[in-house]
C-alpha cells in the first residue's frame, strides 16, 4: 500500500468519525428542545403559527386540509434538514481553525489539518 493510499484511508476514516459524531450529537440535542421553549420569541412565533395554521385548516375543504397537512410536513422536514446542515457547518467551522487554543494554558494543541 502506498503512502498516499494510507493517508486517503486515514482521511476518509476521520471524516466518517467526525460525520458520525456530528450526526449523533445533532440527533441527541434535537430531542431536547426544553431550552428553546424558554425563549419568549419562540413561544410567540409558535403560538402565532399554530393559530394561523388552525384558522386556515378550518376554512379549507377536506381535500385541501390534507394538502395543507402534507405541505406542513414537508416544510418541517426541510427545516430539520437545514438545521442539521447548519449545525454541521458550524461544527466544521469551529474545528477548522483551533490555533486560538495555543493561547490557553494547560490545553494541548494538535493541528490535525497540517498547518503550522
Amino acid at each position: 500500500m502506498k503512502n498516499n493510499d494510507v493517508i486517503e484511508i486515514k482521511e476518509r476514516t476521520l471524516k466518517n468519525v467526525v460525520d458520525g459524531a456530528i450526526r449523533n450529537e445533532f440527533e441527541h440535542i434535537s430531542e431536547d428542545i426544553t431550552d428553546i421553549k424558554n425563549i419568549d420569541k419562540w413561544d410567540q412565533l409558535t403560538s402565532e403559527r399554530d393559530e394561523m395554521y388552525h384558522t386556515l385548516r378550518n376554512q379549507l375543504p377536506k381535500e385541501c386540509q390534507n394538502l395543507l397537512d402534507e405541505f406542513d410536513s414537508k416544510v418541517t422536514e426541510m427545516t430539520c434538514l437545514e438545521a442539521e446542515y447548519y449545525f454541521k457547518k458550524g461544527v466544521v467551522a469551529g474545528f477548522t481553525n483551533l490555533s486560538f487554543l495555543k493561547e490557553v494554558e494547560n490545553i494541548s494543541y494538535m493541528d490535525v489539518f497540517g498547518g503550522k
